[in-house]
């Protein structure tokens, strides 16, 4: 049975000090001898995937929805292990960030199932240089699909208005939107996905999402492919 873990500010707290304390531990060693852990996939995102440090890495979210952040309730009920290999990757991340995008280029490899990578699966992009770096990473993978989602949703404009538009067709970055009164910042009209709250009604024109990266990848439909898709609020 899943665990359940009701976040509140003293909760979250714990979590962000537990971090912080986790990443400068980790960052006492050369960046040479951390291992960057980017998982292989599951039953949900059967491909390539990585995360960083929920809260830490959220310059938009800390002090205003991390006490409602389903991804930091997932660090919090996994534990030290998940934990440890967020706070580790964002430590590589901070300090060496040739290293990290290596890394995310050596794994698209042509070798496993889904020619697909999901940057992200927790954390937050931070800045347009990582932006720019995942562009490049699709320039040079161009049979791979590589998504992101993001609540930066002025910084996502920002570079969007920026590359005129123009950014690789196989890199998909996602506006992020939490629920229909979310006042996000998106006059570019750039793909959402939305999560809906209790008794909302799903905008038209928009997917709902299967739960399983799996069947967008084989049907070409979804987030890797710049649709705007929904689902309903879980814990």
């Amino acid at each position: 049975m899943k665990k359940v873990v009701e976040l509140t500010r003293e909760t979250v707290n714990k979590y962000l000090e537990d971090m912080r304390n986790r990443i400068n531990a980790h960052k006492e060693r050369p960046v040479s001898e951390r291992t960057m852990h980017i998982a292989n996939g599951n039953n949900k995102v059967p491909c390539r995937n990585c995360a960083k440090a929920s809260g830490i890495s959220c310059a938009n979210c800390t002090g205003k929805c991390d006490t409602t952040c389903y991804d930091i309730k997932v660090c919090v009920r996994r534990g030290d292990s998940v934990k440890n290999a967020r706070a580790e990757n964002q430590s590589i991340f901070d300090d060496d960030r040739d290293l990290w995008f290596q890394n995310i280029e050596n794994a698209c490899t042509d070798g496993t199932r889904y020619k697909a990578f999901r940057y992200n699966e927790g954390g937050e992009i931070e800045d347009t240089d990582e932006l720019n770096r995942l562009n490049l990473v699709a320039e040079h993978r161009p049979n791979h699909r590589i998504w992101t989602y993001t609540k930066m949703d002025e910084l996502l404009t920002s570079w969007a208005i920026d590359t005129g538009d123009n950014w690789n067709e196989n890199f998909s970055p996602m506006m992020s939107r939490y629920g229909l009164n979310d006042p996000i910042h998106n006059p570019l009209h750039l793909p959402e996905f939305l999560t809906l709250m209790p008794g909302e009604v799903p905008p038209a024109g928009y997917m709902e999402c299967p739960g399983d990266c799996g069947i967008c990848l084989d049907e070409g439909i979804g987030c890797p492919y710049h649709m705007n898709v929904y689902t309903h609020l879980h814990n």
